[in-house]
């Protein structure tokens, strides 16, 4: 969304946002809703969703300030709409309780379920923790979630986007604690540098560039490991260290490598693996909810509704087909001149001996890479796939999905954060969020 297109009443919304430390950078001053309601902060509004019923929901405009702007690469802030945990379950046509116990227990196991499967392992409070059937099956006629996101997104967020899930175990703060003054995290770059360089969950092997290469920023042709060590200028210790299995690295030892590394003026990194998304109108719902409901629930959202609803224990990143989001329009067009490079160099050295059988999978990576890039820039690039709009492909059953390549340290590419992603939502204590990013 760009300014020019936002709701109306915009310029009323907007909360001007204090400069904050990096902790808090871009968020609201605070998440008092009641005050900021009775103080006009945000706008009251209602939808009507077919099939289901009225839903009750607030909306403001959220500025960031200036120096998230420029830090961002042009993001100004973000619509924010947010339904109450008490809006939400009434809208569902269930209680509040039941509501909880479908935040924390899921919508895949019902009371009765594990009663009648697991009564004799579980006690009378464990079996009463979960929700009832009856509750799951209003949950399951309103699509879970997903009919109200459409809703407040004209249609866009899941249907048109491609979407990237974070999970609960992946953020520090509990869903169920978060707040967006002190939680919120979408000006944040994706990349950790230091997952750039070490692979640090593996300490058995040697120093590698974890899922990443280096390469030359004039040539776009890999560095070897040995130039680029004599490039960061590191020590003969350094490199000896580097080399041996079983090494440890002290956290003083991974900074002062990594700050060597990323040091290197004309190298940049580029991953062989990048941000892996789902194609559009589709989300991950997990391989064990997927084993354990097989042919009843689909994890690509085919079946039942409730099989494709993000979970409350999850965040969800939506990165819209031709996306609006300037910043990540450049991002999309610089970055995939240089993966359509890499794709002609591997199939330009077919006629090399070592090379003379080229696979898919020389160039699989780069090639769903680039596909996904070409889509963020034009709805032209999908194709038909079992009756849904695919970026990707499902190649002999495996879980193929789009991925946007990311690249660090380049001059001409800005570095990803999650809010170049089109559209967020995200569960917090006071209800549940929609976010639409402003560029």
């Amino acid at each position: 969304m760009t300014l020019e297109q936002g709701p109306k009443k915009l310029e009323e919304n907007i909360v001007e946002i204090p400069e904050v430390s990096e902790e808090i950078l871009g968020a609201e001053a605070h998440d008092d809703v009641a005050r900021d309601v009775e103080k006009g902060g945000w706008e009251k509004k209602k939808i009507e969703i077919p099939g289901v019923g009225e839903i009750e929901y607030l909306e403001k405009y959220v500025a960031f300030p200036e120096k998230v702007v420029q830090e961002t690469g042009g993001v100004k802030g973000y619509v924010r709409k947010m339904v109450s945990w008490e809006k939400l379950a009434k809208y569902l046509g269930i209680s509040v309780e039941e509501l909880k116990k479908i935040r924390t227990k899921g919508f895949l196991s019902s009371q009765e379920e594990m009663r009648e499967d697991y009564g004799e392992r579980h006690s009378e409070e464990e079996l009463n923790s979960y929700p009832k059937k009856e509750s799951i099956e209003k949950f399951a006629k309103a699509d879970g979630l997903g009919l109200m996101i459409k809703s407040m997104t004209n249609g866009e967020f899941i249907n048109q986007t491609m979407n990237h899930v974070l999970w609960g175990s992946e953020i520090k703060t509990p869903m169920e604690q978060m707040s967006l003054p002190k939680d919120l995290f979408m000006p944040s770059k994706v990349l950790n540098k230091l997952d750039v360089i070490f692979t640090r969950d593996d300490p058995t092997v040697p120093f590698q560039l974890n899922d990443f290469e280096a390469r030359d920023i004039s040539t776009n042709q890999r560095i070897p490991r040995a130039d680029l060590f004599g490039r960061a200028g590191l020590s003969n210790e350094e490199i000896e260290k580097t080399s041996r299995q079983f090494e440890r690295f002290s956290d003083q030892e991974v900074k002062s490598i990594t700050k060597k590394i990323l040091g290197v003026k004309d190298a940049y990194f580029y991953s062989t693996y990048g941000l892996n998304l789902t194609n559009p109108s589709r989300l991950w719902i997990g391989y064990a909810e997927r084993e354990k409901r097989r042919g009843e629930l689909s994890f690509d959202g085919i079946g039942t509704g409730r099989a494709n609803s993000p979970y409350f224990s999850s965040l969800v990143l939506g990165f819209k087909v031709d996306t609006r989001n300037a910043v990540l329009r450049k991002y999309s067009s610089n970055t995939l001149r240089i993966i359509e490079g890499f794709i002609h160099e591997i199939k330009s050295s077919e006629n090399v001996p070592e090379r003379k059988y080229i696979k898919y999978d020389d160039f699989k990576y780069e090639a769903e890479g680039a596909k996904t890039l070409n889509a963020l820039l034009s709805k032209a690039n999908l194709s038909k796939d079992n009756d849904s709009i695919s970026v990707v492909r499902m190649i002999r059953r495996e879980d193929e999905h789009p991925r946007i390549p990311l690249i660090t340290n380049h001059p001409d590419i800005p570095e990803l954060r999650w809010c170049h992603a089109d559209y967020a939502a995200i569960p917090t204590k006071n209800g549940y969020n929609i976010l639409e990013m402003v560029t």
